[in-house]
């Protein structure tokens, strides 16, 4: 049987999840970033915080509020990364070092 995006439709616990989350950043306009996520964060609308409502709220936590990536010391930040070099090693692969700018 063949996945149809047509007749797909979130879980309960996930439309409950991002109607928590919306009604968290209407409430508060002005708060940004990681305190926004704490206010989402204890929000919290499933009881205890664990089995199947847990983690579904734990996934719509990551997708709403991703992790910053990381910046790139040679060019202050416009490049990216790419992560697929192994463990713990993460190459430039903006402009700046493509050019052979030196490190400044």
């Amino acid at each position: 049987m063949a996945f149809s995006s047509a007749s797909y439709s979130p879980s309960i616990w996930r439309t409950e999840a991002r109607a928590v989350i919306a009604k968290v950043r209407a409430d508060n306009p002005g708060v940004t970033g990681p305190a926004l996520k704490k206010l989402a964060n204890a929000a919290y609308p499933f009881g205890p915080r664990q089995y199947h409502p847990y983690k579904i709220w734990l996934s719509e936590l990551r997708a709403q509020f991703p992790k910053p990536r990381p910046v790139c010391k040679r060019c202050g930040g416009a490049g990216w990364y790419d992560l697929g070099g192994g463990r713990g090693s993460a190459t430039c692969g903006c402009l700046a070092s493509r050019a052979g700018v030196a490190r400044g």
